[in-house]
């Protein structure tokens, strides 16, 4: 894992400065409080590099560190000392965290018997100063959002207009006698043009919780606009926040249609994990783009050393390298931007449908019937569910494929 130092944050004022050798104390707290510094003399904006917050999960007080991107349980009422040598494991002594202090700062933390708790936070003469900073519950903030409006999870279906063009999508469980409970979820936003599909992993509940927090952090960053890079990004540090110390995550793929002001259209994409983004082109029936799985199979076939036909038999096809998770992504997503035409169309989908058929076929269906064939698509691959064999289409031949799959289906799709 890579470190860096903390991220700068332009909004200076709404941190309330610790004066030297003083304290500093937020009652009522009922969210996070980041902690910050100057990065240098010559700079006066504050980059936050701790946060400390409470989880409600695992019932404990949490300190995050936006430099290690790790994290520790506190213990109530006793003071938690914080810099490059007084906790090293938090701050580790590398050149991205030399804004901070060998001796920074203290934090305490009270909880009160209606739930908040109290900051203290000790400033111990540091060089750069101590700012705090009190963010509100995420989840909470999230209520008047109508979250409900634009995701799906469990057997359903929905349809939505958007702009010039039409949105569609769907979900459902596993054929029977794998799953009884669906992790996969589904996000269609109209107003922005934006699809996405998440699968969760962590077994039973702590996938489909992960995948739910994962696409209401989404859907907010969504909302005020932030590409789909930094919104997944956000929500990986929101699920570390909700679900620290769980084996829990979801892979994610996403698209958004943008119109610039001179006309040109392009969909940007982002994906983790082997939920998939296809682009295709509605002039010649191809794809555009076709994301690489973060995953074994992925790999292999970046490197030459399987075809598609492999993948679909590999035995460890369902071996993933990177996933929002309460841990940390491995990798960044992958994230693109491309120019498109009017009649392209954007599909995201999880594995459920991957596994069982090849892009090739996936694309056929969206020329012959355009979004309406989410449903032809989820029947298709429901069928071969738990079968020893089935046929799909690669390189234009039907081919035989000699392998198991049974898994949650998500799919999104959207035609400009």
């Amino acid at each position: 894992m890579s470190q860096s130092g903390p991220t700068e944050n332009p909004t200076s004022k709404q941190y309330e400065q610790v004066p030297p050798g003083e304290f500093w104390t937020k009652a009522d707290i009922d969210g996070c409080v980041q902690i910050g510094t100057h990065a240098s003399a010559k700079n006066n904006n504050v980059t936050p590099f701790l946060r400390c917050f409470y989880n409600n999960e695992e019932d404990q007080f949490r300190l995050w560190s936006e430099i290690s991107n790790s994290g520790v349980s506190i213990t109530e009422d006793q003071w938690i000392p914080i810099g490059r040598e007084t906790s090293p494991s938090l701050i580790p002594d590398i050149p991205g965290s030399r804004c901070i202090s060998r001796d920074h700062c203290c934090v305490r933390v009270e909880r009160r018997p209606d739930g908040k708790f109290t900051v203290h936070v000790w400033d111990k003469n540091s060089h750069g100063g101590t700012f705090c900073n009190h963010e509100p519950v995420e989840e909470e903030a999230m209520e008047g959002e109508h979250i409900n409006e634009f995701t799906l999870a469990g057997n359903q279906e929905g349809t939505l207009e958007f702009w010039n063009g039409a949105m569609q999508g769907a979900t459902e469980t596993a054929a029977e006698g794998k799953y009884t409970e669906n992790q996969d979820g589904l996000y269609l936003n109209p107003e922005q043009g934006v699809i996405a599909v998440a699968d969760g992993i962590g077994g039973y509940g702590g996938g489909a919780k992960a995948c739910a927090h994962i696409l209401r952090s989404f859907h907010k960053n969504i909302k005020v606009r932030a590409d789909l890079g930094r919104s997944m990004a956000n929500a990986n540090r929101y699920l570390m926040q909700a679900m620290p110390n769980k084996k829990a995550g979801a892979t994610l793929a996403a698209a958004k249609y943008h119109v610039q002001d001179n006309g040109k259209r392009y969909f940007e994409v982002a994906s983790i994990g082997d939920a998939r983004v296809l682009i295709i082109s509605k002039r010649t029936g191809r794809l555009k783009y076709r994301s690489k799985d973060q995953s074994r199979t992925g790999e292999l076939l970046a490197r030459g050393e399987i075809d598609e036909k492999g993948a679909f038999e590999h035995k460890e096809r369902n071996v993933v390298y990177n996933a929002i998770s309460a841990d940390l992504m491995a990798k960044q997503p992958e994230h693109y931007h491309f120019e498109v035409e009017q009649g392209d169309i954007a599909v995201v989908l999880t594995d459920g449908i991957g596994d069982v058929m090849s892009d090739e076929e996936i694309a056929a269906y969206c020329m012959k019937s355009g979004p309406s064939a989410v449903h032809e698509i989820m029947k298709i691959a429901k069928s071969r569910q738990n079968k020893q064999s089935y046929q799909t289409i690669i390189q234009g031949r039907v081919e035989t494929i000699n392998a198991v799959n049974a898994d949650n289906i998500a799919i999104g799709m959207m035609q400009i």
